[in-house]
């Protein structure tokens, strides 16, 4: 997780190290109602990865 940069974007700002639920995510007014099973599921975005330095292959 130290080499992962991940978050939330809020108003074109990034908050790192954060997730959401989906119900909590901006939507269009036209979306259909989702499920309390889909609303409730905790997402987040990756904003980079960053190399473990190790040169070992599989």
């Amino acid at each position: 997780m130290k080499r992962i940069t991940f978050g939330i974007y809020r108003d074109d700002k990034l908050i790192h190290n954060i997730f959401a639920q989906v119900s909590d995510l901006p939507h269009a007014p036209d979306t259909p109602p989702l499920g309390w099973g889909i609303q409730s599921l905790s997402v987040t975005r990756i904003i980079a990865l960053q190399p473990d330095g190790s040169t070992e292959t599989a």
